[in-house]
């Protein structure tokens, strides 16, 4: 499946601020800590985040770091 970047839309700002972390190549320890929330908030977060984007595609590694780095160039200056 291929991902759809018009999803990207679809998410929460917290979900957005999750994924920057990730695009970021930080851990959930340190995107807990930037967030104020705890680690298990952030894997929720990240885990909605990519269900949103890639349904049925949970365990495509590859493809969600390619969704995220995407996001981070292209999607968090777009206006939805």
């Amino acid at each position: 499946m291929k991902p759809d970047y018009g999803r990207v839309f679809r998410i929460t700002p917290r979900e957005r601020q999750a994924l920057d972390g990730v695009a970021a190549g930080l851990n959930n320890k340190a995107i807990a800590e930037n967030m104020s929330i705890g680690k298990k908030g952030v894997e929720k977060l990240v885990s909605t985040s990519f269900a949103k984007l890639l349904p049925g595609d949970r365990d495509g590694v590859a493809i969600r770091v390619v969704v995220a780095l995407k996001w981070k160039e292209e999607g968090q200056n777009a206006k939805p």
